[in-house]
């Protein structure tokens, strides 16, 4: 049991995990990833395949999920005067404006060319991504990516100079009408963009899932559909709540038949869900922000659940946050639209969450230590070193656990 009173080095959740461990693509079937069970109270561990948890759970239980959608949004651009660039659009401010990652310097007024076709050469790379969160009210200053992780688990996106096309050839066949303008700069290569048509336009034309850096190749057209949740709805996050992913149609189906509802909340993931902890001590970080509402309705439907004496099962530290964030002090679940930089770690009482589905968590992240605050440190690094010797997969396409 972990001394609440003194700092925690961030060390403590940090582990060693081969990159063959790291799940590259999603199992053919969405629910046939592994489900690991880890009984908080005894520490007991149990192998089962996701679809196993229509027996595993009983009507008690009400199911909340985070129906916030993907967006695709990496746009290959470049300058007028030919040089590549990539806009990373990161928050949807009005029908034609956004906050964006643009790779290379630009001034207020520059036009930025948006192209059709999407090379290579015009990727972000890790060490282009400098922000923890990019939300309108929040713009802390600190690196999107994690260090820790090897080098060449890191995607490559630079083409040689000899090989990249022409600015003549670029301009030729790459060429759109679309285009947008540099309104202001935010610091650290975030700007406020104008777009020629609708973001959600440009995005759905010409943009592409924004997979992490440690899926090291190059996204294909079945990610449009697998890094999405079956039931993804709101346009807004910049990545996916993964611990969705394993849900299909059928098996939500499967659960309402025996009576467990499915309730659904929105938090839109930031880029700052990639960050791992920087500081030396776990207290000294720095949280990001992330947006979300819950709707009167689902509201009413899980306070009467707990009142009746029914199990919140949250899927994703995405649901747990926004839950934990939106309590009052009598437990009760509070309507309507927020932000939450709710930093969940050991010592912490969880007021409604009773279980959460959960995929693995790099090290040393804010991720990791939510779930060991919930399942208990020693149970989540019993179940890791489990996980790693019986070739379970990691990360965001990887397997899940189901911790009650």
């Amino acid at each position: 049991m972990i001394d609440i009173d003194k700092k925690v080095l961030t060390s403590r959740y940090d582990y060693d995990l081969d990159k063959n461990s790291i799940a590259k693509y999603p199992m053919d079937r969405r629910d046939n990833s592994k489900l690991l069970y880890v009984d908080r109270r005894s520490g007991n561990l149990v192998d089962n395949i996701f679809s196993d948890i229509v027996d595993l759970l009983d009507s008690s239980y009400m199911i909340v999920v985070n129906n916030s959608k993907v967006m695709k949004s990496r746009i290959p651009a470049r300058r007028v005067t030919g040089g590549k660039s990539e806009i990373f659009i990161t928050d949807i401010l009005k029908d034609t404006e956004a906050y964006a990652l643009l790779k290379g310097k630009f001034k207020d007024g520059d036009k930025v060319e948006i192209l059709t076709n999407d090379l290579q050469s015009n990727e972000l790379t890790s060490n282009d991504l400098q922000s923890s969160d990019l939300t309108s009210s929040d713009l802390p200053s600190n690196n999107l990516l994690s260090n820790n992780l090897p080098s060449n688990d890191l995607p490559s996106n630079e083409l040689q100079s000899n090989n990249l096309p022409s600015n003549d050839l670029l301009k030729d066949n790459l060429s759109t009408d679309d285009f947008a303008i540099v309104k202001s700069s935010l610091g650290e290569g975030r700007y406020h963009l104008e777009f020629s048509n609708t973001v959600s336009s440009i995005m759905e034309r010409y943009g592409k899932m924004p997979l992490p850096p440690y899926i090291d190749r190059d996204v294909d057209i079945s990610d449009d559909n697998r890094y999405q949740t079956v039931y993804s709805k709101q346009l807004g996050s910049s990545a996916a709540p993964t611990a969705g992913l394993h849900f299909t149609t059928s098996l939500i189906e499967l659960l309402n038949q025996k009576g467990i509802a499915v309730e659904e909340i929105t938090l839109n993931v930031g880029i700052g869900t990639f960050r791992d902890i920087k500081t030396e001590y776990i207290d000294d970080h720095i949280m990001h922000t992330e947006s979300y509402s819950i709707s009167v309705e689902s509201a009413n439907r899980i306070n009467m659940h707990k009142r009746a004496g029914g199990k919140v099962l949250a899927v994703g530290t995405t649901v747990v946050r926004t839950l934990e964030s939106s309590c009052d002090d009598n437990g009760d679940l509070v309507s309507g639209d927020s932000s939450s930089n709710i930093f969940i770690k050991e010592g912490y009482q969880f007021k409604i969450v009773d279980a959460m589905i959960t995929n693995f968590h790099l090290p040393k992240s804010t991720l990791l230590a939510l779930v060991s605050a919930f399942g208990g440190y020693e149970n989540i690094m019993k179940a890791y070193k489990y996980a790693i010797s019986n070739k379970y997969r990691f990360f965001s396409y990887g397997d899940a656990m189901l911790i009650y």
